[in-house]
């Protein structure tokens, strides 16, 4: 218990481990909602447009068309004489104006029109020809359900994407990839305390007294590194969840329901983590600090291939070369954060688990048994 105590300060004490696995990643999501919180919305959020209407006809089919367009969403219609239209146009005051003959509708557009702008003007002129016949059909029933029905089939035209069904339990927002990734690669920094973990049992490069007195102590060998893990991992387990818990509350996005899978990701994360820096400081040569930039060195490597970034790199290596999402671990714990978040279906999350659960065994395994092996002569 005493070892677990002072394992658990030392790794408190311990500031560029929490700044990097806990301050960096929290800073980072704040600029991130200064910059992205609107911007979905804002892209997503189809405004009503102001145009006109002017009839050169007076039968069922100009009288339909006004009765249509008034009740549509992204249309505001401005109710002016048709000269006073014309000059509204000129001066870019409304985006549009229909022209409503006998049997078809034209479109004037205003000189600075934007593409988004006439894509949804001209879409709703040639809905209603197309469907005339079948509003004509609802009005003269008085069948105001078909109607509404319709004109909310027309509202639908505007929409930029359609989510499939039964796939995302939430309304996925791609600028969200951003903050799951750099919750990732908070969890991926972790393993700068296996790094430490590691220096602290080898006296030929961490602090010399205290792996003298670990390779002395009568205490196993595997009692100490595991002692140390996991002492290491209740920190990594209470960083990660606040981490979570302030991306959830402050910054709106959201981390799903499923509490039991998300503990599991947690733990799974973070012991990978562990065991990752673990690999580092038995692998790497040199001093503490030499081995702990090259695993920051491979960290942000996989973190910017993961989309910490680019939130799109992930899509071009799935379409062209997917073997790079299969072994960058950074990837496969952000497709695990974002499929428990937003997929019905759990079982793509568990393969991404499982690989992280048995690349977590076989680091811990190497570590332990080339740990408990070590001799120092000097001893």
């Amino acid at each position: 218990m005493m070892m677990f105590k002072y394992s658990l300060k030392k790794t408190l004490s311990n500031r560029m481990f929490i700044f990097w696995s806990f301050v960096f990643p929290v800073t980072l999501m704040f600029f991130f909602h200064l910059a992205f919180s609107s911007i979905y919305a804002d892209q997503n959020t189809i405004e009503p447009r102001d145009v006109g209407v002017i009839y050169e006809a007076d039968n069922p089919f100009t009288s339909f068309f006004g009765t249509v367009t008034g009740r549509i969403d992204v249309l505001n219609i401005v109710d002016e004489d048709e000269e006073t239209l014309y000059d509204l146009l000129g001066q870019n005051e409304i985006e549009g104006i229909y022209i409503v003959k006998e049997d078809i509708v034209e479109v004037a557009m205003c000189p600075k029109y934007s593409e988004t702008d006439s894509m949804i003007i001209k879409t709703v002129a040639d809905y209603y020809i197309r469907e005339y016949d079948l509003v004509e059909q609802a009005l003269t029933s008085g069948d105001m359900d078909t109607v509404n029905s319709m004109i909310d089939n027309l509202n639908s035209q505007t929409d930029y994407v359609s989510q499939k069904t039964g796939i995302y339990q939430e309304e996925t927002n791609p600028y969200n990839w951003y903050y799951y990734a750099t919750i990732v690669m908070g969890i991926m920094f972790q393993a700068m305390a296996g790094v430490n973990l590691v220096a602290e049992l080898q006296a030929d490069v961490g602090e010399r007294k205290v792996a003298m007195r670990t390779s002395v102590s009568p205490v196993s060998k595997t009692v100490i590194v595991l002692t140390g893990f996991f002492s290491r991992l209740l920190v990594s387990i209470v960083i990660s969840s606040f981490s979570l818990f302030c991306m959830d509350r402050f910054f709106d996005i959201p981390v799903g329901k499923r509490m039991p899978q998300l503990i599991l990701f947690i733990l799974a994360s973070n012991m990978f983590a562990l065991s990752m820096g673990e690999m580092f400081g038995l692998f790497f040569k040199g001093p503490v600090h030499t081995r702990g930039n090259k695993g920051t060195a491979l960290i942000m490597t996989s973190v910017f291939l993961s989309g910490e970034m680019i939130a799109t790199l992930p899509g071009m290596f799935e379409r062209y070369l997917p073997i790079v999402n299969d072994i960058n671990p950074a990837t496969v714990l952000n497709f695990a954060l974002y499929r428990l978040v937003y997929y019905e279906d759990l079982t793509s999350f568990y393969i991404e688990i499982v690989k992280i659960v048995l690349l977590t065994v076989l680091f811990l395994t190497v570590a332990t048994m080339k740990l408990r092996r070590q001799k120092y002569a000097s001893l």
